[in-house]
């Protein structure tokens, strides 16, 4: 262990301490920091000795850096006895009272531990004083580039053997000698005797700000065990809507799990109860068994903020806790699917319900229809709370809102917030799927307008001037005079195929707006301009834009908003879409989260080389590409041999060595005439007198086991004519596809070769080349010849 003790002060903190240590049991850490009674004890046994007097402290201003941590890293439990004995080396000593500000920090000298053999690095041992806000985050601390030095000057040779990452374990001086542990972020403190903690590992280690500066030892562990298990109590009841819990929960004795798709609620924490296989583990590239066992109090509180507002009669609605109520979808007695809830809203608030389909439709139409006041619709087939900046669909138009939506796939439900507009606004939703929403998807209802064709009119007919209402020719005159009396004219929405008579007291109410062709009255252009054409910034990146793209813009390109990776498979920030040169090529629209999570590399299970997690689909597709265009093995053509053709000794006849070695020959034999005949002679003696294996299985053989041509030896006449048909199939009229029937001497090939049609291989699709291989490779599994045809050999043709 390389070891220091200097004064610990918080280089940064923003922990509400006292709310926290009221949920922390006694001697409780923080989140993924371990530290208790027992361990203290333990640590304490560690720096026993009496303490040298220090230094002349050097005060020295710590200016504030941004550096960012990674939280959650490690892993241990209030149990930790273990974790002194995983140091390597004592510390170094401190005066225990150095009389600091809190603006500043001590240099403390470096003075030898009595019970230390091995060589120190000067790690800093000031915690200072925290800056506003915290940079640092989880488990992460700061280091001088010192520190680093003496650790690889103390490893000397063997570098490779240090642990990866650089865990240590921070003790705090004071009498409580609570301990922690961490994980290195940089080394870029500015000075050699200052540590940076963040403030979770400053409550780990009961460090209020009043007590910073503040010493503490911080030792470099050499090995921590890897976490199996790990179980966790909820302190609170909303760990039940947590959505993916596994994605942030890590380690510590009291963890504090930030909630990904809602910045503004409080964060979650578990309690850590049990940790195995010790009581200090690492969490770094393990899988961990993680059960969540919650109080029974909480238990309770959970289930009934869960379930309290599910089911009730078709078409209701019930309170789901925290302002969310539901409506189950049901079938009415006029087969309609419909449901139906009232409400108020309070300006600026929304009102959030989740719909429960009970049909496989696709198609909705969802109604607001404010009683009083004025409120508006948003729909979401995914967002929990559909607002402004999160939905899929929107109406805010003053007035009865309506919007015909279309879902990709059917979902078990759905949610639909309204907002308030006005102070307070009293309304009726109702939703149903009894309508064809093949071009309406996600807009709102149309006025029916009407088409003008003069050419339909009869003689006795006429079209109105002002209104261009048809009317009887004779009455015409009385009519227009009527109408340019009470009615008027906007030529505007005349042009754009609206309708465009009104009553003249209406006209100077009426508005059209001058940035797009939204059409209304005067009272509505307030709330259009604030709406559609003012813009507001992002949440998630600060950009202004206006609602109809700030919609998209947080479900495609917003680099803060929430995705789950398709590599790690954890709810991150996506950090917008990646622009590098490469990603681009990919065409896999990967985010620059997901472009740096898959830049780790995998080794590819069937070539062995490491493939960065983003490349690994081209790269498979490589490996099918190359599995289909592959050529069948050399399968020896003599139909009874399971041997393949060697490449550096084929021979004309396309058999293997074995079967060739019979008929090869040292003498010239001009137009293969002695070659005929030799082949000529083994069949013949193959249907007359037979090979005599119980082995064989060549139906042209007199003592096959396969009867279906020979029951019996041949006569030499009936065999010299079938000895003319097979030579015929022979290399010396069929060069391109020779085929033989010669017995083999050697049971396992004539075995597999049968076996290959036998066991339905060659009823998969596949040819016999493969066949063969496949039980070669499987050592005559059928079985697993078939889960390596599947994974290796092209695919047939009638599967591709």
């Amino acid at each position: 262990m390389v070891s220091r003790r200097s004064e610990a002060a918080n280089g940064n903190a923003r922990y509400d301490h006292g709310r926290n240590r009221a949920r922390r049991p006694r001697g409780g850490g923080a989140d993924g920091m371990i530290s208790d009674d027992d361990s203290a004890s333990d640590a304490s046994s560690d720096l026993s000795g009496d303490f040298p007097g220090p230094s002349p402290p050097t005060t020295q201003q710590l200016p504030p850096r941004v550096v960012w941590g990674r939280p959650h890293l490690l892993a241990t439990t209030p149990a930790a006895t273990a974790a002194a004995a995983a140091t390597t080396a004592a510390t170094a000593t401190i005066q225990d009272d150095m009389e600091t500000s809190a603006e500043s920090i001590a240099a403390i000298a470096d003075t030898p531990s009595p019970n230390s053999s091995s060589p120190r690095s000067p790690l800093p041992h000031v915690v200072p004083p925290r800056p506003k806000p915290n940079p640092l985050r989880g488990d992460r601390i700061n280091l001088h580039s010192s520190a680093l030095d003496e650790i690889l000057s103390a490893a000397g040779p063997d570098v490779a053997a240090l642990p990866s990452p650089l865990v240590f374990a921070i003790t705090s001086l004071s009498p409580s000698r609570r301990r922690a542990y961490a994980a290195v972020r940089e080394f870029t403190c500015p000075d050699p005797a200052v540590v940076e903690l963040s403030d979770l590992l400053c409550d780990a280690l009961d460090l209020a700000p009043k007590d910073l500066p503040h010493p503490v030892s911080v030792d470099l562990v050499t090995s921590l065990p890897k976490c199996e298990f790990l179980r966790v109590a909820p302190m609170e009841a909303d760990y039940i809507d947590f959505p993916d819990l596994r994605a942030v929960i890590s380690r510590g004795d009291l963890l504090t799990v930030a909630q990904p798709h809602d910045a503004s609620s409080p964060p979650l924490h578990f309690l850590v109860t049990d940790i195995k296989p010790a009581d200090s583990c690492t969490c770094i590239d393990v899988d961990i068994s993680l059960d969540v066992v919650p109080d029974e109090d909480v238990a309770r509180e959970a289930v009934q903020r869960k379930f309290a507002g599910e089911g009730g009669a078709a078409g209701s609605s019930r309170s789901t806790g925290k302002g969310t109520r539901t409506i189950t979808l049901a079938k009415a007695s006029d087969g309609n699917v419909t449901g139906e809830s009232t409400g108020s809203v309070a300006a600026g608030e929304y009102v959030v319900f989740k719909v429960l389909t009970s049909s496989e439709s696709l198609n909705y139409v969802a109604r607001l229809s404010p009683a009083t006041g004025d409120c508006d619709l948003f729909i979401s087939d995914s967002a929990e709370k559909p607002s402004i900046q999160d939905h899929d669909y929107a109406n805010v138009d003053a007035g009865i809102s309506a919007i015909h939506f279309s879902l990709t796939k059917p979902v078990p439900h759905f949610f639909i917030s309204v907002r308030g507009y006005t102070d307070v606004s009293t309304f009726v939703l109702s939703v149903n799927s009894t309508f064809d929403a093949a071009s309406k998807k996600g807009q709102p209802e149309d006025d029916v307008t009407m088409a003008e064709d003069d050419s339909v009119l009869s003689p006795d007919q006429a079209r109105c001037s002002n209104c261009r209402l048809v009317v009887s020719a004779r009455a015409l005159p009385m009519h227009e005079a009527f109408c340019r009396r009470n009615n008027a004219v906007c030529l505007r929405c005349r042009g754009l195929g609206l309708p465009a008579v009104m009553k003249k007291e209406e006209l100077p109410l009426h508005w059209h707006c001058d940035e797009c062709d939204k059409v209304g009255t005067l009272d509505e252009k307030p709330k259009h301009d604030w709406y559609v054409h003012t813009p507001v910034d992002c949440e998630g990146c600060g950009v202004p834009l206006v609602m109809p793209q700030l919609a998209a813009h947080r479900k495609a390109e917003c680099p803060g908003r929430i995705i789950e990776c398709r590599f790690c498979h954890l709810f991150v920030k996506s950090g917008g879409p990646s622009r590098s040169a490469k990603d681009l090529i990919l065409g896999e629209n990967l985010t620059v989260h997901e472009s740096d999570c898959g830049s780790r590399t995998v080794q590819c299970v069937k070539c062995g080389k490491n493939v960065q997690l983003k490349d690994m689909k081209i790269h498979a597709q490589m490996h099918e590409l190359a599995r289909q265009n592959q050529t069948p093995p050399p399968l020896c053509a003599n139909s009874q041999c399971a041997n393949m053709v060697n490449d550096q000794f084929r021979n004309p006849m396309g058999l293997c060595q074995v079967c060739f070695a019979p008929f090869w020959s040292p003498r010239h034999d001009p137009g293969n005439q002695k070659l005929a005949a030799k082949i000529a002679s083994v069949y013949h003696n193959q249907l007359t007198i037979g090979c005599k294996r119980d082995f064989c299985w060549n139906k042209y053989c007199a003592t096959s086991a396969d009867h279906s041509l020979l029951e019996a030896p041949m006569d030499p006449t009936s065999a010299a004519v079938q000895c003319v048909a097979l030579l015929r199939e022979s290399f010396l009229f069929n060069p391109a596809r020779p085929a033989y029937h010669l017995c083999v001497n050697d049971r396992a090939s004539a075995t597999r070769r049968h076996a290959a049609e036998a066991s339905g291989l060659t009823a998969l699709g596949y040819t016999a080349p493969w066949c063969v291989r496949a039980l070669a490779e499987s050592r005559d599994d059928p079985n697993a010849a078939a889960a390596w045809l599947a994974a290796n050999a092209p695919l047939p043709p009638g599967a591709r």
